[in-house]
């Protein structure tokens, strides 16, 4: 895998067919924790082919229809996804759900629909292109796509890193741990690509 920008600011990622499986099936991933059951009826991301208007009237019906659950998350991913915003009283942060859950699920959604989309569109020679007004959902879909492998995975403090590298390749956590590594070592070459664009 490789990636760089050219002079117009456009970054091409170049993955194999399983690296583009994998980031595909972690986007799903994401899609999943975003409508965890507990937050009510799920939320779709915008569709390749609505129009400005009909998506403003969707969200606007979904954001006035979804109950979002005022009660803790129980999955682990859904808690780091979706954090609490006053940790010392429960009330506080149940308030901010009930105003801000839906807004902050659609945002993670519609970045996650332009990765997919991405995806969707890898040529022959495995490059999947990212336009500068792309870049954003990218970085914020590994950022969050990391942050619900963390919880999987239970990684808490930096020597958890240590505990997971030395499982036996046999542990289903493994193959887990290997895709967080991957998917942060994806995401640090795009931030070292962009930052060191000349």
């Amino acid at each position: 895998m490789s990636v760089s920008v050219d002079a117009s600011g456009v970054l091409t990622a170049r993955l194999n067919r399983d690296e583009v499986a994998v980031l595909r099936a972690m986007v799903d991933l994401l899609c999943r924790v975003c409508n965890d059951p507990a937050f009510g009826p799920p939320l779709a991301s915008p569709g390749p082919d609505e129009s400005p208007d009909d998506l403003l009237a969707r969200l606007s019906r979904e954001w006035t229809d979804a109950s979002a659950a005022q009660a803790r998350p129980e999955d682990p991913a859904t808690r780091r996804l979706f954090p609490d915003a006053c940790p010392s009283d429960a009330d506080v942060s149940a308030d901010f759900r009930r105003l801000t859950l839906s807004d902050q699920r659609l945002a993670k959604l519609a970045a996650a629909e332009v990765v997919r989309a991405g995806l969707d569109r890898v040529d022959g020679r495995g490059r999947v292109r990212v336009l500068p007004g792309q870049r954003t959902a990218w970085l914020t879909t590994l950022a969050a796509i990391r942050l619900v492998l963390a919880a999987r995975l239970g990684i808490d403090a930096d020597d958890d890193d240590d505990r997971l590298a030395a499982l036996a390749q046999t542990d289903p956590r493994h193959w887990m741990y290997n895709i967080y590594m991957w998917t942060a070592w994806l995401q640090e070459s795009v931030v070292e690509c962009l930052t060191n664009r000349p």
